[in-house]
């Protein structure tokens, strides 16, 4: 029997609220797993790949940078889908493919079989990894985004620490393709479902009313004032360029850091050495991010990052081989380094707002993924005919564009701001 005026408890499906801790600290467990196998392990066993299959390591890179620039020219597309429907189907599908990619590679014996596993492998990154992760944290919770964006990094950096290691010993123990095999299942183990659980839209039980409302959603960001168009469209352009510059600078490294350094004629005790300090720092500059971020504007952390980027590169060309100025290099990069991987996201989230964010991330990252594609070569290239000394400063005048780019981002926004 029913009493008059009420009505039952009803479940309403109210999208995406702030999603719970525990769901939000797997996720950064399979942000982990998703960059350790699916972004680090082509770097790992490229020299084995390369040797068994008879593919030279210079046209494996140079498939690698071909099914970069292809897949990021997905990013806008997959952006406007985070925007309007959310991530969850999208991060699903990309640790799907990205399992694909390792064991098309694992079963993998010339170009083209490299290539199209290469590809897969890049389109598993541009769905399931931060270019993916981060506007669907903005759109579940936009409120604590900054934080939440900090904490999966934080998750991320210790992704070579772990997987660089695992993936060596397992290809000792097993055989580079037998590896690839055990990291395709665990990618499929662990991130899908971790995704299918923690992006699931939740239902809420409304208390009884004779005006039942759907809740409302999590509590957002305070509105960002919209820019003028001309405005919008300068900073736009202009945080695409300080990104791929910096995406240019920290890739260019990443890979070429044992030849770079070796050049310079530094010892091979002292370049493992100076690696190995540049992952704690990294980590550490995302704690602190985490913990007294949210007391600076992220524009002015960008800037502060692009300029401790540049007096790094500099005192390594100038610094080496002397085991204190690499030191000294070693710290500075890492912790760039770890600043860099959270404002990529939070400075375009701050100026813009969470609306649109995943398209304005896929657009970003088409110069961004360019960037990380031509870095190797260019790198490889300039160390060949001019020396190390010279591409340490063709990265440290990157990092000075970068610098410029959002310095002039930031008169441009406060020149709308005064004009208000």
């Amino acid at each position: 029997m029913r009493c008059a005026g009420l009505s039952p408890k009803v479940p309403v499906e109210t999208g995406p609220p702030a999603m719970p801790l525990l769901h939000f600290m797997l996720v950064g467990c399979a942000q982990l797993v998703g960059i350790g196998t699916i972004y680090f392990t082509i770097a790992v066993i490229a020299p084995a790949l390369s040797r068994d299959t008879g593919v030279s390591l210079a046209m494996v890179f140079g498939l690698l940078s071909s099914a970069m620039l292809t897949a990021g020219l997905l990013g806008p597309t997959l952006g406007r889908q985070i925007d309007r429907g959310g991530a969850r189907g999208i991060l699903i599908a990309g640790s799907v493919m990205g399992a694909l990619g390792l064991v098309g590679l694992s079963a993998a014996q010339g170009v083209a079989s490299i290539g199209l596993s290469l590809l897969a492998l890049q389109i598993g990154s541009q769905m399931a990894l931060y270019e993916t992760i981060f506007p669907a944290l903005a759109k579940v919770d936009a409120a604590g985004a900054r934080r939440r964006i900090a904490t999966v990094t934080l998750f991320g950096g210790f992704a070579s620490t772990v997987f660089w290691p695992v993936t060596g010993l397992l290809s000792d123990w097993l055989g580079w393709r037998q590896a690839l095999m055990v990291l395709a299942a665990l990618e499929l183990a662990v991130c899908i479902p971790i995704y299918v659980v923690a992006f699931a839209p939740r239902r809420q039980i409304l208390e009884p009313s004779s005006d039942i409302r759907p809740a409302e959603p999590a509590a957002a960001l305070p509105p960002v004032e919209p820019l003028p168009r001309r405005a919008a469209l300068q900073v736009g352009i202009l945080l695409a360029i300080a990104i791929a510059a910096m995406s240019f600078v920290f890739n260019a490294i990443e890979l070429t850091f044992a030849a770079l350094f070796a050049s310079l004629g530094a010892a091979p005790g002292t370049i493992i050495a100076i690696a190995a300090m540049k992952g704690p720092a990294s980590v550490i500059a995302r704690a602190a991010e985490l913990i007294a971020g949210e007391r600076v504007h992220p524009l002015t952390k960008g800037i502060a990052m692009t300029a401790g980027m540049a007096l790094s590169l500099v005192i390594g060309a100038f610094g080496a081989p002397n085991p204190v100025a690499l030191w000294v290099f070693a710290m500075l990069l890492g912790t760039t380094q770890g600043l860099f991987s959270i404002v990529r996201g939070t400075i375009p989230l701050a100026l813009f707002g969470a609306g649109g964010f995943g398209e304005l991330l896929g657009r970003i990252g088409i110069a961004r993924q360019m960037a990380i594609a031509s870095a190797p070569a260019v790198t490889a290239f300039v160390i060949d005919h001019a020396g190390a000394d010279h591409a340490l400063g063709l990265m440290a005048v990157l990092s000075l564009v970068a610098l410029v780019a959002l310095a002039a981002v930031a008169r441009i926004v406060a020149g709308v701001r005064a004009a208000a």
